[in-house]
């Protein structure tokens, strides 16, 4: 999940009322159920294959994509 990803989801859930102390989160913002949603998506589209329990890039075209985006970041826009 991208940091504005991460914001935005934020921003939702407090006004629904979903979140209403710090600690509402725990029951409603769970990071392990979000990771693992990511990796099984991740493997349906063939970006990652499991193999022995440890998880191995299968295609690099994201991976790439991602490196493109960095790159941009911190030598374009100057953001660390």
């Amino acid at each position: 999940m991208t940091e504005t990803a991460r914001r935005i989801k934020i921003l939702i859930m407090i006004k629904t009322k979903k979140v209403l102390s710090p600690s509402d989160f725990d029951n409603n913002y769970n990071v392990e159920t979000q990771i693992e949603s990511r990796l099984i998506r991740l493997k349906a589209m063939r970006q990652l294959e499991s193999k022995n329990g440890f998880y191995y890039v299968k295609s690099k075209l994201l991976l790439h994509i991602a490196c493109a985006f960095i790159y941009i970041k911190k030598t374009i826009l100057g953001i660390k």
